[in-house]
């Protein structure tokens, strides 16, 4: 992944906002590309978020927590995906 400026990052957490659950992953820089550092998935209760708009705020923002990695002390750059609009 590159960011903008042409400089490639070394930690890229990656966080999946779905109609069922959260995942987040956390990637490091290597040589050979990126490697898999960490994985987290939270479930979300039914009718969080529908056809692609959050209905329960808190309740996503409880999910993205529980789903993070744990070490949040080293700076990373975020990538999101949210659920598509229809």
């Amino acid at each position: 992944m590159w960011l903008l400026g042409g400089r490639k990052a070394k930690q890229l957490v990656g966080l999946d906002i779905g109609s069922s659950s959260i995942k987040a992953v956390e990637l490091k820089a290597t040589k050979a590309g990126y490697e898999l550092v960490s994985f987290g998935m939270e479930a979300l209760a039914q009718d969080t978020v529908v056809d692609g708009a959050i209905m329960d705020a808190p309740q996503v923002a409880n999910a993205i927590t529980k789903s993070s990695t744990p070490n949040t002390s080293r700076p990373r750059t975020w990538r999101l995906r949210f659920p598509d609009i229809r």
